[in-house]
């Protein structure tokens, strides 16, 4: 999967089947941005993936969303 250049986002990128997801993503070349509602998941996340972008929000939360959009941008 090539994916230089492209904005990828995994929403529950914390836990472990999303930080796999994140791990291959960044491999195949893509900047990667994760979520999760439980910042210290986001925390323990930070130290096995420091080059991921992780976000505490809720998917489902309109302000969140708007707050993800402008902090990542364009998601590809």
């Amino acid at each position: 999967m090539e994916m230089d250049g492209k904005i990828a986002l995994v929403v529950g990128g914390a836990g472990g089947i999303g930080s796999a997801i994140c791990e291959a993503l960044r491999a195949a070349g893509a900047r990667v941005a994760a979520t999760a509602v439980d910042a210290s998941e986001l925390a323990n996340a930070a130290q096995r993936m420091p080059e991921v972008s992780l976000l505490v929000l809720d998917i489902a939360d309109d302000a969140d969303v708007r707050r993800l959009a402008e902090e990542v941008g364009p998601i590809d």
